[in-house]
């Protein structure tokens, strides 16, 4: 099938509600990773190709009707730049480290993924990425061929999935040989730019290559080369070194977060709590929430507990209920909960909530 075929005049051999059945068809179905065509019969909406069955919001069309099959060629074109890039990119991988292996593939118009089986460095990566868009400026021509299952050598197959006993190959130039039935470019220049713009673990063994082709590319690239700039300024380092730099920052960080949760629970522990007309009442600045929830439900065995932390207020013991509802009476408070009450107090005066308790006694 010629995949830069944007319409044909065919007939329609079957119609029944909310699909047709056409003599000839350029769609290319869902599959291998690849999602199906959209499109139109006619100025009819296409709602889903199955391979056989063209599915229509509404089907206006009768048995040997003569019609006007279109492809939504944006969309078309966009998924064989797709489809063309990832055989490039894991052909650069597969040249770089023999032993990764695809999982699988998930392509659409935006962004595509490759499911890479292996492990993955952040030089494998670059190196891949340099390699593909090399090939890309040599305007590599992209053929296919149909060969028995049995002739297939030095390609890119998965051959246990084969059923056919004929298989088509994509050749890119000289550089990548893959057994594929998607729809691709007629030359690499088209893919016009190539970028991985992001890596996910998917498991011990699987890693996720999310990646960008043609303008969306280019635009990421450049965008994201302008944030590197600025965050290479900011923190007055080198681009190259930067993510050490990160590394460096983020565990003075962590060793920062641990001397502040010591810091909090010796405070926490120095603090003598006395009721004032049954009620608890303190506040906080900068503590972690969950240690000052852990406090005011202890101090709430023998008395009820109002504890502000920066905008949010804990309210427990066996009068919360009541306390919480006459607070909300006088401020904006937002949230709730059973035996401790939590919420987001905006806009306050800690003067007056300390008049608001005096008025409550328990």
């Amino acid at each position: 099938m010629d995949s830069y075929l944007k319409s044909i005049k065919t007939i329609i051999i079957e119609s029944l509600n909310d699909y047709v059945i056409l003599k000839d068809s350029i769609f290319h179905k869902e599959g291998g990773g690849q999602p199906s065509d959209k499109g139109w019969i006619e100025k009819e909406e296409i709602l889903k190709y199955d391979g056989t069955k063209f599915y229509l919001k509404n089907n206006i069309f009768k048995k040997n009707q003569e019609v006007t099959l279109s492809i939504d060629w944006d969309y078309r074109y966009e998924l064989m730049k797709a489809h063309t890039a990832e055989h490039l990119l894991f052909g650069s991988l597969q040249k770089i480290n023999s032993s990764f292996e695809i999982e699988k593939i998930q392509l659409s118009e935006n962004e595509s993924k490759i499911f890479v089986i292996g492990e993955i460095n952040q030089k494998d990566l670059i190196l891949a990425q340099i390699a593909a868009n090399e090939k890309i400026k040599e305007d590599l021509k992209i053929k296919e061929e149909v060969v028995k299952k049995e002739d297939v050598t030095n390609t890119r197959i998965k051959i246990d999935k084969i059923k056919d006993e004929k298989v088509r190959i994509i050749n890119i130039g000289n550089y990548d040989k893959a057994a594929c039935s998607g729809t691709h470019l007629a030359s690499t220049k088209e893919i016009e730019f190539i970028i991985i713009k992001d890596i996910k673990k998917e498991s011990s063994k699987i890693t996720q290559l999310i990646f960008l082709t043609g303008k969306k590319a280019i635009n990421y690239a450049i965008t994201s080369c302008a944030i590197l700039t600025g965050l290479s300024n900011d923190l007055n380092e080198n681009p190259q070194k930067l993510s050490q730099r990160i590394i460096s920052i983020n565990n003075e960080n962590l060793l920062l977060k641990s001397t502040i949760r010591k810091l909090n629970n010796a405070l926490l522990n120095s603090i003598k709590f006395e009721p004032v007309n049954g009620i608890i009442f303190y506040e906080f600045n900068g503590i972690e929430s969950e240690k000052l929830i852990k406090k005011a439900s202890q101090e709430a065995q023998n008395s009820n507990v109002v504890f502000i932390n920066d905008n949010t207020i804990i309210i427990a013991g066996k009068n919360s209920e009541n306390i919480f509802e006459e607070l909300k009476k006088v401020f904006e408070i937002k949230g709730g909960g059973r035996e401790i009450k939590i919420g987001k107090i905006n806009n306050f005066d800690i003067n007056k909530i300390k008049i608001a308790l005096l008025r409550l006694k328990y």
